[in-house]
């Protein structure tokens, strides 16, 4: 279904003339999405299991991101580890990867299995992670609510947090582009430091409706701050005024309204960057359908020859099928688990 949407994208972008000259380029779209799809973590099994003391976290903070009346509420929470908490291994032990938990919310009538994967961002001196939630209305039996029943806890109360993951990905990319949607931001913010800490250049396009429901921005901007020849932030608004846009901006930060389109792409991530070359690797965070889109826009700006893909494309800052990823592991494992400690 996500190809379907990315080829009547590109057929619509395309004249009838050059139909036959994108073929191969949609076939290529085709092996992608079948090889992205392809690619799943493992299952360890303990998400099916009751809740214990190593799976059990409580609820430290709350902060409220967002409250636009409009779109559902941000929230981060902090939340604690167990003293047995374990990394999965990764990445040949070079770095700790990209971190995901499965949150599990307690079984409701026609919904006995409510978890939901989330991107961590750990904080391992404090023994403690932060999820940034987006908090939508309503749950079971209609849904499986995660966020809903996140959105709902008082601090203090325990989640259940059966599962942990870590994903392989190029942390020494000299040139990044990563273009993040909504919430998943959070899943960028962390490899943009990473990268710019390793000698990196990032450039990084957020995607909302409106100004206000822009998050992490205090962060974004202390990188902004500290990395000014080396990072830089286009924000898309899709549903805001020109004028509203006008806000304060620091440097090497913009605003503009519309949504990501392979215009900005070409805008922001074509051309010679500021070592001379060209952009590497590319990230993308939002919907699987989000994702899919990014792709065709990358291959429409001419951002990578798409004639070089062989399965798993390398310029994915994901390693994916070619890294070395952990399988879904106990948030407390046992001691037969590959684990190192946190």
């Amino acid at each position: 279904a996500v190809f379907i949407m990315v080829l009547q994208q590109l057929l619509s972008q395309c004249p009838h003339s050059r139909t036959t000259q994108m073929m191969p380029l949609l076939l290529l779209l085709l092996l992608l999405d079948s090889a992205t799809a392809a690619f799943e973590s493992p299952e360890s099994g303990e998400s099916a299991l009751p809740p214990r003391s190593g799976t059990s976290c409580q609820l430290l903070s709350r902060e409220v991101l967002t409250g636009n009346s409009t779109t559902p509420a941000v929230h981060r929470l902090r939340l604690s580890l167990p003293p047995t908490a374990r990394f999965p291994r990764c990445c040949d032990d070079s770095s700790p990867g990209m971190i995901h938990v499965r949150v599990k919310a307690p079984d409701a009538a026609g919904q006995p299995l409510r978890f939901n994967p989330y991107s961590a961002h750990l904080n391992p001196d404090q023994r403690s992670f932060d999820l940034v939630v987006k908090v939508y209305p309503g749950g079971p039996p209609a849904h499986p609510g995660v966020s809903g029943y996140l959105g709902e806890l008082a601090v203090g109360d325990r989640v259940h947090v059966p599962e942990i993951r870590a994903l392989d990905w190029r942390h020494e990319s000299p040139r990044a582009g990563l273009v993040c949607f909504g919430v998943g931001v959070t899943e960028c913010v962390g490899p943009a430091e990473a990268l710019l800490e390793n000698g990196g250049e990032v450039r990084m396009v957020t995607a909302n409706r409106n100004a206000e429901d822009v998050v992490l921005l205090e962060e974004l901007r202390e990188l902004l701050v500290k990395y000014p020849t080396r990072f830089r932030v286009r924000h898309c608004i899709s549903q805001t005024t020109a004028a509203e846009t006008n806000l304060a901006m620091v440097e090497n930060e913009s605003m503009t309204q519309g949504r990501v389109d392979y215009r900005v792409l070409m805008e922001e991530f074509g051309g010679k960057w500021r070592d001379g070359g060209a952009a590497e690797h590319f990230l993308m965070v939002g919907t699987a359908a989000m994702e899919q889109a990014v792709i065709g826009m990358i291959a429409r700006a001419r951002l990578y020859d798409f004639s070089k893909i062989r399965g798993h494309p390398l310029f994915l800052l994901i390693k994916g099928p070619h890294g070395d990823n952990s399988k879904w592991v106990a948030l407390s494992p046992s001691e037969s688990d590959e684990s190192v400690e946190l």
